[in-house]
């Protein structure tokens, strides 16, 4: 792309229209012939056609204001050519004056130049994709862009690699580490970076007991240990009884039949005072009875009491078993014998009960045992679910975390490319950072800017300001710009030639006395400066140590709820 002549330079550079010269008042309607274009600009995001022309671009076809080929041409009566978007945004931003001779110009002094539009659909251009190498018709080029097989998108599982749209198939296939797999264990279907999680909560997957070595599933590894596992140290069943060993579980039965005898006393005491328990009740609540209630009522309360108790037997599970002795019992039976067993004891004054009521005792006491052990593996296992079901839950919102990060980051990339080289950026808290600044004393307080770009393809840079409060009359402002690496510097001639504008914006309500502080420096190639980023950001940077006086800014309209509002405009140029 060709550059601008030196007399379109000294007629006015569109980058240097003077931000302190003031502006006129806005001319009257111009001639009744020429029409407005107002309702036609483009887009203002939308500049000239930044491509290789093949042969190349003639002159006549530049824009002035963003030396590239012109899109939507608008011709002015003053008998020059800008790109619709970019003489619109030059009216609005520097006044209704023309960039070239400084002339009065309004909408209505400019018309659509169809002619020259479709000239430049005719012209010939190279797909702007690195790799391509077809050479089409302008008006075509757009629809080839969207479609074309070098075009970089990004992975739609959001992995964060950018892909060509003919390999994105493969990627997705065989390289893609967000791409779903099927768990060979419980079949769900589990990114590949998160797989390794996943099987340590997997509910089928295979792991060893590790205190038997026993083969298990893992979500029947917790029933197996608390219930099961002959290797895990357990207490007596006879616990709640008084008995208070504790052996593995392989040794249990051993203990229970060495210390029968033993377990038969402590199960006789606490019936004997359950016995003793449950009278009292009752006696209490016939005493509370006969006292509250007549003696015509006294029966049928007792009925109550008597049909209450029998209800609270009835709901007790019934545990049939068949004795080594053939003999055949329920609980409520059992119980009632033992009942009869320990008064006839008492009586007789005997010490020891007798063998067969004993081991009918045990044998019921074993299967109150194994019921409330079903019981209890059925709630473990219910709590292991829902265990489960918590850490998949966190699993989830860890990746809609993540999800939303990564789609946060998109959206600050596309805003960051999408923003065609011009980027404002608010520095709030400015008074602060003079404090700060004034506290430091000779050292400056320094802030940088979020990276931007010069198109979706272009050089990413970023700001720095440097706030200099040595004296708090004679202190600066100091802005600079810096190169940073982009994801496309290989494809880009370096060092980086062109123009950029820094300014301060004056945030005044009426915009007609606004007074920007506004530079602009030309880039020189044997700084370091505008080489190629050897890291994230350039070390050296390029600008104006003393941009504006700091006293000058709390005078004007530049600061504006605390903050300051800064505006850079960068114009690459080809060497080409």
């Amino acid at each position: 792309m060709s550059q601008r002549t030196d007399k379109e330079k000294l007629l006015g550079d569109p980058l240097r229209v003077s931000a302190h010269r003031p502006q006129r008042p806005p001319s009257g309607p111009g001639p009744p012939h020429m029409a407005s274009i107002g309702s036609h600009l483009a887009d203002d995001n939308v500049e000239g056609y930044d491509l290789t022309f093949v042969p190349s671009l003639d002159q006549k076809y530049e824009c002035p204001i963003c030396l590239m080929c012109l899109r939507e041409p608008v011709q002015t009566e003053c008998g020059h050519r800008f790109c619709c978007s970019c003489i619109k945004k030059s009216l609005r931003d520097t006044g209704e004056r023309c960039p070239v001779d400084n002339t009065s110009l309004t909408e209505s002094q400019m018309f659509l130049d169809v002619c020259v539009k479709r000239e430049i659909m005719d012209l010939q251009a190279r797909c702007p994709h690195s790799g391509c190498q077809q050479v089409l018709e302008l008006r075509h080029i757009e629809v080839h862009q969207a479609n074309c097989e070098f075009l970089p998108i990004p992975c739609p599982n959001r992995c964060g690699t950018f892909c060509l749209l003919a390999g994105i198939e493969e990627h997705l296939a065989k390289a893609c580490p967000k791409r779903r797999l099927a768990c060979e264990f419980c079949e769900a279907m589990v990114q590949l970076n998160r797989m390794e999680s996943h099987l340590d909560v997997c509910p089928k997957v295979k792991v060893e007991c590790q205190y038997c070595g026993e083969q298990l599933v893992q979500e029947q590894v917790k029933s197996h240990i608390d219930m099961y596992c002959p290797k895990v140290e357990a207490p007596c069943v006879f616990t709640l009884m008084g008995c208070k060993e504790k052996m593995v579980r392989e040794k249990l039965q051993e203990h229970l039949n060495q210390s029968l005898h033993k377990h038969m006393s402590m199960l006789a005491n606490n019936l004997m005072q359950l016995q003793f328990s449950t009278a009292h009740t009752i006696t209490h609540q016939y005493r509370s009875l006969a006292d509250d209630h007549p003696q015509d009522q006294l029966t049928s309360g007792i009925s109550s009491i008597t049909s209450s108790m029998d209800s609270m037997q009835m709901k007790q599970p019934d545990y049939r078993h068949q004795s080594r002795g053939g003999y055949t019992t329920s609980w409520q039976q059992a119980r009632g014998g033992m009942n009869e067993h320990t008064r006839q004891q008492s009586r007789e004054g005997r010490d020891s009960p007798r063998p067969q009521d004993l081991e009918t005792e045990v044998l019921i006491l074993k299967d109150r045992l194994k019921y409330q052990e079903q019981k209890t593996a059925v709630q473990e296992q219910k709590i292991f679910e829902l265990h489960s079901k918590v850490l998949l839950g966190d699993q989830k919102l860890a990746e809609k975390n993540e999800i939303i990060d990564i789609l946060k980051d998109q959206l600050r990339n596309i805003e960051a490319r999408n923003c065609g080289g011009k980027f404002y950026w608010k520095l709030e808290h400015f008074h602060s950072l003079c404090e700060e600044a004034n506290l430091k004393g000779s050292d400056s307080v320094v802030r940088h800017s979020v990276g931007f770009y010069t198109s979706f393809y272009g050089y990413k840079l970023c700001v720095r300001v440097n706030l200099n409060c040595k004296d708090p009359n004679q202190g600066y402002v100091s802005l600079f710009i810096h190169f940073m690496k982009g994801d496309f510097d290989d494809y880009l001639e370096w060092p980086f030639q062109g123009n950029i504008t820094l300014s301060i914006e004056d945030q005044n309500i009426d915009f007609v006395k606004r007074k920007h502080i506004s530079e602009t420096l030309i880039a020189k190639p044997g700084l370091a400066a505008f080489d190629k980023p050897a890291s994230n950001r350039n070390h050296k940077g390029f600008g104006y140590m003393e941009f504006a006086p700091l006293a000058s800014l709390e005078k004007g309209s530049y600061i504006k709820d605390g903050a300051v509002l800064v505006k850079v405009v960068v114009c690459p140029t080809s060497s080409k």
